[in-house]
This record gives structure tokens, C-alpha cells and sequence, in this order.
């Protein structure tokens, strides 16, 4: 999986600095996502929040 490519996911997640192991999912459910022939994996939801303000 291409580093751009999980580094779009975790923008469109609102991740921020020190979240190494939710970008590590999302590079797992992206790596599961093509596998299975899905086109997107946006939404990404494992208790993530947006960071407020």
C-alpha cells in the first residue's frame, strides 16, 4: 500500500501527531479493502475522534 495513499486516509480520519496505531489500521483496513476489491475505505470509525476546536 503506498504511503500517499494511507496518508489521504488518515487526513480524511482527522488524525493528528501520535496516532502511529490508528494509522496502522487504516494501512490494515486499506491492505484488507484492496484485497477485497473495494474502491474506498473512507469512514474509517475505530473510536477515532476529530480533534475539536
Amino acid at each position: 500500500m503506498p504511503a500517499h495513499e494511507i496518508l489521504r486516509e488518515v487526513g480524511a480520519a482527522g488524525y493528528v501527531g501520535g496516532q502511529e496505531g490508528m494509522i496502522i489500521d487504516i494501512a490494515v483496513r486499506m491492505s484488507s479493502a484492496a484485497d477485497a476489491g473495494c474502491a474506498e475505505v473512507s469512514g474509517v470509525s475505530s473510536g477515532a475522534r476529530r480533534p475539536s476546536g
